[in-house]
């Protein structure tokens, strides 16, 4: 073990000599330093296992600084063997090592004004398969577990791993927290808010007061404009199928412990690879590490986060407002086109028999509805079969349904208009209001 009890007091002998590597002293004189500290209290067996109480002694190996067990050795000692396996194999060893030291100090010192332990997971009394890096002892008997993630984040393995630790802790009755190593935090999408995910980071998502602040929030605004406008305006998402998408709000903390920083990352899962990002916010590490005034969870709130949500539902009310007001412009706008090429439908067809002062035709004759199609009705045209007050109600049936016709439909009549008055150098002979009317035709 790299820790063990002298009298009250913690010795962490590992930590003691990377401190004294940073100030480059060399091996033979950290030895000699430690030796001159603490031999002594070895060789009298004061140290004792933060485990079992038992004593152990003072081992400085060139590899590693730890405590050995003088007799039998306990579940902490199988547990140690394990964590530093656990280390090499699923972390990066000395990032991680030299990170959850500086969280453990942070943590200690938060929480020891709350009379609440902080100890090294290996400690446990109970053999584990799988180790934490700290663990948090409440006087009511609660057991938290604190982890800082460093590990293999792409390998579909270190996921497995994941899951099995949760699987392990809620088993032993711990309630888990994942202090994540800044390296894994995501950027936004370029045109939606959304964040990516590696599997093992779903996995690592939590639940706290915040977030279900945040839940209530987002309902309210749902009930105060629409799902599909609030999806819209927050996430930049046209379409989401309301099946995936749950408001279940969870959150992911990003740690610096370098620079004593974390990053609060509130989000809806969106798939496997991605949530939608509700709020983010950097706290310090201080607070990071601190309890909420509930102590059922640690404080990754930021300071203007109830503020944010006035802000936003302001925001979000005034753009409701403003699309529900376009919106009805553009309805308005539309039943007034509606309404404009209706009356232009019905000025045609009163007018219609008005142009039949000596024709015995039928209506049907020169609309769409005839046995007689385009071309046939063009061909009495050119042999002049048909009479001008005919040609005239011919055009003026195209000339007023011509909103309603496609194009391919007004093309054909524009081109057989042409065809029949012929090349401009070389125009057929027709009769002069024929022609008016044929010409008037082709500009339809």
């Amino acid at each position: 073990m790299e820790v063990a009890y002298l009298l009250t007091d913690r010795i962490y002998l590992e930590e003691e000599r990377i401190l004294l590597e940073d100030q480059e002293i060399s091996y033979n004189l950290i030895v000699k330093s430690l030796e001159s500290k603490y031999r002594i209290h070895s060789d009298k067996k004061t140290f004792t296992c933060i485990c079992c109480k038992q004593p152990v002694s003072m081992v400085l190996r060139q590899d590693k600084f730890h405590f050995k067990h003088l007799g039998e050795g306990c579940p902490s000692s199988e547990n140690y063997g394990r964590y530093n396996k656990q280390i090499k194999e699923e972390e990066n060893e000395q990032p991680h090592r030299v990170g959850k030291t500086i969280i453990r100090t942070y943590l200690e010192g938060q929480l020891r004004i709350h009379d609440v332990e902080v100890q090294e997971g290996y400690s446990y009394r109970k053999s584990l398969k799988i180790i934490p890096d700290l663990m948090i002892y409440f006087p009511s008997g609660d057991i938290w577990v604190v982890d800082y993630i460093t590990g293999k984040k792409q390998v579909e393995a270190y996921n497995s791993f994941i899951k099995k630790r949760k699987e392990l802790y809620e088993n032993e009755g711990f309630k888990y927290f994942f202090f994540i190593d800044k390296a894994w935090l995501s950027s936004e999408h370029p045109s939606i808010k959304a964040v990516s995910l590696y599997p093992a980071e779903n996995q690592m998502l939590i639940q706290v007061k915040q977030d279900q602040l945040w839940e209530v929030f987002i309902a309210n605004l749902i009930a105060k404009t629409d799902e599909e406008f609030l999806i819209k305006y927050l996430f930049g998402l046209d379409q989401t199928s309301k099946e995936q998408l749950t408001f279940e709000i969870r959150s992911l903390l990003y740690v610096d412990p370098s620079e004593g920083t974390a990053l609060v990352q509130r989000l809806v899962r969106l798939d496997s690879k991605w949530g939608l990002n509700i709020f983010r916010t950097e706290i310090s590490l201080e607070k990071a590490a601190s309890l909420h005034s509930s102590k059922n969870h640690f404080k990754w709130m930021g300071e203007d986060e109830e503020t944010k949500r006035a802000e936003l539902e302001r925001e979000v009310i005034a753009a409701y407002s403003k699309f529900k007001e376009e919106k009805q412009i553009k309805l308005n706008q539309e039943l007034k086109v509606k309404k404009h090429k209706t009356e232009l439908v019905n000025k045609v067809n009163l007018n219609l028999p008005k142009t039949t002062s000596h024709s015995t035709y039928r209506l049907a004759n020169v609309t769409p509805q005839s046995n007689a199609t385009l071309s046939e009705l063009f061909v009495k045209l050119q042999e002049q079969t048909i009479d001008i007050d005919e040609a005239l109600v011919l055009y003026d049936y195209y000339k007023g349904s011509k909103i309603y016709k496609s194009r391919d439909e007004l093309e054909e009549v524009r081109g057989l208009a042409r065809t029949m008055m012929g090349p401009i150098s070389n125009p057929n002979y027709l009769d002069r209001r024929l022609r008016e009317i044929l010409i008037n035709l082709a500009l339809l």
